[in-house]
């Protein structure tokens, strides 16, 4: 009679433990993997965040140095306080990346560029209100973006300088 009972109870405490394991791998596996993906994408996040800059890495060697002299007056985007807001800069300086896969191709039509480039610099200035332009990094880094994206290239251009750039 003792060993009947004592029999029922591991059967009992067996099928527990089957359906407490069962429990885990079904509820709380997949919830800590969703988890652990959500955690992962913050801090790629941050990563981005902290690291600021799109423009790839390039020693001082291997940039070259391209300037349009160009006095340019561009109207700001609206900023909702009633006044018309501009930037105006002397010149444009282009940072290359000489040793980028397209650099052979793209510095020998660069010079025939000159309103082309000046005109996605325009673009971009513009699309910034008076308080946005507060961030010059962020514009510079989201010239060089679409500047990139004008040469199709990714790492082509690298800085770019808006020489004596005045906001009011």
């Amino acid at each position: 009679m003792k060993k009947n009972i004592l029999t029922i109870i591991i059967l009992a405490l067996t099928l527990m433990n089957t359906i407490m394991t069962a429990l885990v791998v079904f509820v709380v596996v997949p919830t800590s993997q969703r988890t652990d993906k959500l955690i992962s994408q913050v801090a790629s996040v941050i990563d981005l965040e902290l690291s600021g800059d799109s423009a790839p890495k390039v020693d001082v060697e291997n940039i070259e140095y391209y300037k349009i002299e160009e006095a340019k007056t561009t109207n700001l985007k609206d900023s909702g306080d009633g006044q018309d807001h501009y930037g105006k800069m002397d010149y444009v300086s282009l940072s290359i990346n000489k040793t980028s896969e397209d650099y052979k191709k793209l510095s020998g039509i660069l010079s025939e560029q000159n309103s082309a480039i000046m005109d996605v610099v325009d673009t971009v200035i513009s699309g910034y209100t008076i308080k946005d332009t507060q961030d010059k990094e962020k514009l510079k880094n989201d010239l060089v973006d679409r500047l990139n994206e004008y040469f199709g290239s990714s790492d082509f251009i690298v800085g770019v300088s808006l020489g004596n750039i005045v906001f009011q």
